[in-house]
């Protein structure tokens, strides 16, 4: 008993010895785990859009002139389009008729919607008569020079839409001028240099068009790419710390 109680204290003296004589050695260790990393997958999606879907309405009708006069050989004829401004475009379509005898004439149209219409011809008077008549004078003829000022006037800051002196044809059939007008509400038609009036036969008709704008919706497809995530197993290698007896270290190198 005595022997044993002797070779305990022994070791407990000599442990802080063998503590001391250990050091700390770091060793390689691989280790599995999980990384997330990402791929780019192309799907297919579905969506919706809306399209624009212009509809066109058009139609004509015929003009009848409510404002006629003339003066020498100069015819007025003005027209009323009422509903103009509801339409988006409007052309002017003149079905002019073959004349019965030939003479030189000049068809002119005019947009009247800022100016109005010209107003028939004053009586002309010993006091208001023109003796010198201006170059620029469009409309001549027998009326008071007042008058006439404030007719060519208004004419000339009048749109002017198109004219012809085309007129004369043996054809059977009207020939046929169609011009682009915009959206008038007043129209003029002059017809100068004219001996007689039925011999410049002319047929007027507003062709209009409305476009009316829809939106429907539409669906469609497309290519998207996204990325995807998944796991994959890899390895990396980590140190740990041990204690070993000093003379291991010396004996492995």
């Amino acid at each position: 008993m005595k022997v044993i109680c002797q070779i305990l204290l022994l070791l407990i003296l000599l442990c802080p010895l063998f503590s001391i004589a250990c050091i700390s050695k770091e060793y390689p260790v691989t280790q599995n785990y999980q990384e997330t990393q990402y791929k780019t997958e192309i799907t297919t999606e579905s969506y919706t859009e809306n399209q624009t879907v212009i509809h066109v309405e058009s139609g004509e009708y015929p003009l009848t002139s409510y404002f006629n006069w003339s003066t020498a050989n100069f015819y007025y004829y003005g027209y009323e389009i009422p509903e103009a401004q509801s339409y988006d475009n409007i052309s002017l379509r003149l079905s002019i008729w073959p004349q019965l005898q030939y003479e030189p004439v000049i068809l002119q149209v005019f947009d009247m919607s800022e100016t109005g219409q010209i107003p028939s011809p004053e009586p002309l008077s010993d006091a208001d008569q023109l003796t010198d008549v201006p170059t620029w004078y469009l409309i001549k003829g027998n009326a008071s020079a007042t008058w006439l000022k404030s007719a060519n006037t208004m004419i000339n800051q009048a749109k002017f839409l198109g004219a012809t002196n085309c007129l004369w044809s043996q054809a059977a059939n009207p020939q046929v001028l169609v011009l682009k007008a915009g959206k008038p509400s007043s129209i003029a038609l002059i017809i100068t240099e004219a001996q007689n009036k039925w011999n410049c036969r002319v047929n007027l008709d507003a062709l209009w068009s409305r476009n009316t704008v829809e939106y429907l919706p539409v669906t469609k497809q497309r290519q998207v790419s996204k990325q995807v995530p998944f796991q994959v197993e890899v390895q990396r290698t980590v140190y740990q710390v041990r204690q070993v007896p000093f003379w291991e270290i010396i004996i492995s190198h």
